[in-house]
């Protein structure tokens, strides 16, 4: 049986019935850990009641990257002083949402550099993730994963002990019925854990 961790993408206040959808969806299927990832923002000082809905969920909360603009600039290409300010302003809005520190960050496009994860390691993360591995920055260990999003596209690497999932909520409400067929699937032959699980957080 293959490990496996399972991420909800784009949690944010305008997905909220997609968030709902999911968390209905995967309780149906009998899968009861996975993450959302979050993008923090003005938003959500606008829909406590969301928050609430977060903080509550018993799930993980991981912080993702907002998406790439003239603020916050691709990750790849960005030096260490920038990171450093830009990830530190992200992780404090996170922590003036769920009152904590994020454990993790997701990157755009799954994509960094070392000057992004030294930032993140300076910065008190515990982890991070590319797409072809989960990132101990602790121990400085990288766990071999593949990567693939929900429903429907092929695994990375078939032979990695470590399946890393990505569910678009998007996709909950346009293609309900052939996700929680995969998903049904992946439930009977995965043991699902938690980022912090797995790193023993």
């Amino acid at each position: 049986m293959k490990t496996a961790i399972l991420s909800i993408e784009s949690a944010m206040p305008g997905n909220f019935e997609a968030i709902m959808a999911t968390h209905d969806l995967l309780r149906n299927v009998g899968i009861s850990k996975y993450a959302y990832l979050v993008r923090p923002g003005i938003a959500f000082l606008d829909n406590l009641r969301y928050v609430d809905f977060l903080k509550n969920s018993g799930q993980e909360l991981v912080l993702q990257a907002p998406k790439e603009s003239s603020r916050f600039p691709f990750l790849i290409d960005i030096g260490y002083r920038d990171a450093m300010h830009e990830l530190g302003h992200e992780a404090g809005l996170f922590h003036l949402l769920f009152d904590k520190h994020p454990r993790g960050f997701i990157p755009n496009s799954w994509i960094h550099n070392a000057r992004t994860e030294k930032a993140l390691e300076d910065l008190d993360f515990s982890f991070t993730v590319t797409r072809d591995a989960l990132i101990d920055l602790r121990n400085h260990k990288r766990i071999p994963c593949s990567f693939s999003r929900l429903p429907g596209i092929a695994m990375e690497n078939q032979n990695a002990a470590l399946l890393h999932l990505v569910v678009d909520v998007g996709a909950v409400l346009n293609q309900r019925i052939a996700l929680q067929k995969e998903l049904g699937e992946l439930g009977q032959h995965c043991d699902f854990v938690t980022y912090s699980e797995l790193l023993s957080l």
